[in-house]
């Protein structure tokens, strides 16, 4: 009788274990699933961070093109900086 009770006993833990670990599987999937969408999400925004980058280069390309000259860039540089500085203090 006592063995019976043991076999039971052991029967239901290994029931348990299976159940634990069938939840953990699933669990995992779902972490797993969440992990690889915040990468698309992150390769998504650096992407966009790179072309707004490429943008501003285009744009300074073409002004430069365009006839802004270096010495114009430049002074209109200095005016933002004296304006900032001005701000600042």
């Amino acid at each position: 009788m006592e063995l019976e009770q043991q076999e039971q006993q052991a029967r239901t833990r290994t029931e348990q274990a299976t159940t634990e670990k069938q939840q953990a599987e699933t669990e995992l999937a779902g972490k797993q699933s969440e992990l690889r969408q915040v990468k698309g999400e992150l390769k998504t925004e650096k992407f966009k961070g790179s072309m707004a980058e490429a943008g501003t280069a285009a744009m300074y390309g073409i002004s430069s093109v365009l006839g802004t000259s270096k010495v114009k860039r430049q002074q209109q540089e200095i005016e933002a900086l004296r304006s900032t500085r001005g701000h600042n203090h």
